[in-house]
């Protein structure tokens, strides 16, 4: 196996693909499919190997090709962080453009249905109306305090992650995510 460039170096296939090299530009693309993939999954919420991932990806080589000569870095890192925001922000706009999930099912109140045997009937109840709440509540942040909230709770990414995915440090996407957990709970202390 050979070894990577050091991520301050210039790397050779990165400049024969900015020099018009395809080949050189479908190898770099390759060597960071895993990763690509990893990204896209995450923000999506699937597999990696999910159809849904494969068509961001094909989203972003085509980003990538259109517009390579944007590409401030000149190292294989700088243009793997490059890639990794393209992506991202591929991935976003597909989930932007998902239909809405599919609703709780709804109980003879109208309320959503959370299931759970073990639970009295007024538990259950209880626990619908607080379903509701936090629902309505998470609908009326902005998708992208929804987003770092999607990506801390549901899918437990480390901030650093988060951080990356964002283009933002690790203290910003604390802060951000703090303010829109802060917010939510405002929200959800309102409604009771």
């Amino acid at each position: 196996m050979s070894e990577l460039p050091a991520p301050e170096d210039p790397d050779p296939d990165l400049q024969a693909a900015l020099n018009g090299d395809a080949q050189a530009l479908g190898r770099l693309i390759a060597a960071h499919d895993a990763y690509l993939r990893t990204v896209a999954a995450r923000v999506l919420g699937c597999s990696p190997g999910e159809e849904e991932c494969s068509s961001v990806l094909q989203t972003t080589a085509l980003k990538v090709v259109e517009h390579l000569g944007e590409l401030r870095g000149k190292s294989r890192g700088e243009f793997l962080a490059w890639c990794a925001r393209i992506t991202h922000n591929a991935a976003v706009t597909r989930l932007r453009s998902r239909k809405p999930a599919e609703p709780l099912k709804e109980g003879s109140d109208g309320q959503p249905v959370v299931p759970d045997e073990q639970s009295s009937p007024s538990e259950s109840v209880a626990r619908r109306e607080e379903a509701a709440r936090t629902l309505q509540a998470v609908a009326s942040l902005t998708p992208e305090q929804q987003e770092i909230i999607r990506l801390r709770n549901d899918l437990q990414m480390p901030w650093k992650e988060i951080a990356d995915l964002l283009g933002i440090s690790a203290e910003s996407a604390r802060q951000r995510w703090s303010r829109a957990i802060r917010l939510l709970r405002e929200r959800l202390k309102d409604e009771t």
